[in-house]
């Protein structure tokens, strides 16, 4: 079985900057215009990318460029122009390309690591985009994609400090308390879920990203986890000004969906709504992390309650959970049937008025959610799903989260 990966967030950050003109055709005939609107905007946002002034009929190759700390990526997609001289990627599907069908944000999603190298995140990708007639560089445009949006503030928690590691992204300050969200990782450890908690700070949501193991302070694999660890970070959040301290909210994925689900399980006052994305209902063995490279789950146990091991194999008793609860899963999951598993976990949860919701890709695989628009690392392939199959998934059930968080 191949190794749980959720949250193997390609950590980008988005971005595209304002457009410049190229030349094109006869001498006084109109300049080849591309543009990418709007040209700065949260990563999330999808653009209109178009180009204007072309002859009809001609044919005309769109290249993008991201650089990203995981290396630099690239796109491209031949188009036809219509009988006004236009490409509008939002309208049109490629001729041939990266990817296939309409979708304005194809160029972005569907690109492929070109050179591998690394380099700083600062919470913004920006993507190059040029267009090509007849072999030669007609026209350029830039877009930059944000994952803190203007007013975001980050500030890093430490065990020393507070008892647990992690950043709180706190939004635009407010006079109103918002629903907050506590983000932590599957077995990949470290701080995974950053980029999405800034990001949600970006919509208005108070967002702390937790770290549960190989991070400072904490152990350097997924072994013997209290879960009053993830209590602390939950209380914690739930003194902060901004932040609506009944409607606490945990999102995590994949093997962090045990801690999840068992937190909610045994202390239901503290949890209002909890987002799942490929669960277990099972809690699995020990993982390794950065003082084990190689190996996989054991039978060490991974958690613990009041200092008691929760043995492997345990199911994790849902039918005490009271919270809301937003499931995701794909049908191509590799790791393990999270498809089967959350449909199990729905049938047991407890007659109780809450709100529940499944959203199930058939395509897709153990990265059922991620950030939009953000090109998918074959890592991420490993665990099933196809590039095309995912990144439709994550333009669909990201803004559905964020809505499920604001409305309940």
């Amino acid at each position: 079985m191949s190794a749980p990966c959720a949250w193997l967030t390609v950590s980008l950050a988005s971005v595209l900057v304002a457009g410049t003109l190229a030349g094109c055709g006869t001498s006084g005939a109109p300049k080849v215009r591309l543009t990418a609107s709007p040209a700065v905007a949260l990563w999330d946002r999808s653009r209109t990318i178009v180009v204007t002034n072309l002859h009809g009929d001609d044919r005309v190759t769109l290249r993008a460029r991201t650089s990203l700390p995981s290396g630099l990526w690239s796109s491209s997609a031949t188009f036809r122009a219509n009988g006004r001289g236009t490409v509008d990627v939002a309208r049109q599907a490629p001729m041939s390309g990266s990817y296939s069908g309409v979708s304005p944000m194809g160029l972005l999603w569907s690109e492929k690591l070109a050179k591998r190298r690394s380099g700083p995140l600062n919470g913004k990708a920006t993507t190059t985009i040029s267009a090509r007639v007849a072999g030669r560089t007609v026209a350029s445009t830039r877009l930059t994609q944000l994952l803190n949006g203007p007013g975001v503030r980050a500030h890093r928690e430490t065990v020393g400090s507070t008892g647990f590691y992690g950043v709180y992204y706190s939004p635009t300050q407010t006079s109103a308390r918002a629903p907050a969200v506590v983000l932590w990782g599957g077995s990949e450890g470290d701080l995974s879920p950053a980029s999405e908690a800034g990001l949600l700070a970006s919509h208005g949501i108070p967002a702390l990203a937790l770290a549960y193991f190989d991070d400072p302070g904490l152990p350097c694999r997924l072994q013997d986890i209290p879960l009053e660890y993830f209590v602390k970070a939950i209380k914690w959040l739930r003194r902060q000004p901004q932040v609506d301290p009944r409607r606490i909210w945990i999102m995590s994925a994949s093997r962090g969906t045990e801690a999840e689900l068992l937190v909610a399980a045994h202390f239901p006052t503290l949890v209002h709504d909890l987002v799942a994305v490929s669960p277990s209902e099972y809690v699995l063995g020990a993982y390794h992390g950065r003082c084990q490279t190689a190996g996989g789950r054991d039978r060490t146990p991974a958690w613990s309650l009041t200092g008691k091991p929760i043995p492997p194999s345990t199911v994790v008793p849902v039918h005490r959970i009271t919270a809301n609860l937003l499931l995701i899963a794909g049908g191509d999951d590799t790791v393990w049937p999270s498809y089967v598993q959350a449909p199990r976990i729905l049938a047991g949860l407890p007659h109780s008025g809450a709100v529940h919701r499944y959203l199930y890709y058939a395509h897709v695989g153990h990265i059922a959610l991620n950030i939009p628009y953000s090109p998918i690392a074959n890592a991420v392939l490993g665990a099933g799903g196809t590039v095309a199959s995912d990144s439709h998934a994550w333009i669909s059930d990201w803004p559905a989260t964020i809505e499920f968080i604001t409305s309940h």
